[in-house]
C-alpha cells in the first residue's frame, strides 16, 4: 500500500504505469481512479499506454489529481468520449 493518502481509503491501491510522450510514468492509485484513467485514456489517447502492474505500491507517488478520476466523466455520462464543447480537442 501506498504511504500516501488515498482518496477512497476503503478500496486497495494498484500500481498504475503511464507511457506518455515517451516516458514512463508510475503511480499509486485507487481502483476507481485507475479504471477510470485506463478507460479515458484508452478513449483518447493510445490504447496501450496505460496499465495496471501488480505488486506493491510502496514508494510510488499518488496519481496526481486523483480525485478527478473519482467523478463521473463524459464517457461515462454520455457514452462517447467527445466533450460537449469539443474543448478537449484543443489541447491534444
Amino acid at each position: 500500500m501506498s504511504t500516501n493518502a488515498s482518496p477512497m481509503p476503503d478500496e486497495a491501491d494498484v500500481h498504475l504505469s503511464v507511457f506518455l510522450h515517451g516516458v514512463r510514468l508510475d503511480f499509486a492509485a485507487c481502483v476507481t481512479a485507475a479504471l477510470r484513467i485506463i478507460e479515458d485514456h484508452r478513449a483518447r489517447h493510445y490504447v496501450d499506454a496505460v496499465h495496471v502492474i501488480p505488486g506493491d505500491t510502496t514508494g510510488l507517488a499518488r496519481l496526481p489529481n486523483e480525485r478527478l478520476f473519482l467523478e463521473p466523466s463524459a464517457t461515462t455520462l454520455s457514452g462517447s468520449a467527445e466533450t460537449p464543447t469539443g474543448a478537449a480537442d484543443e489541447w491534444r
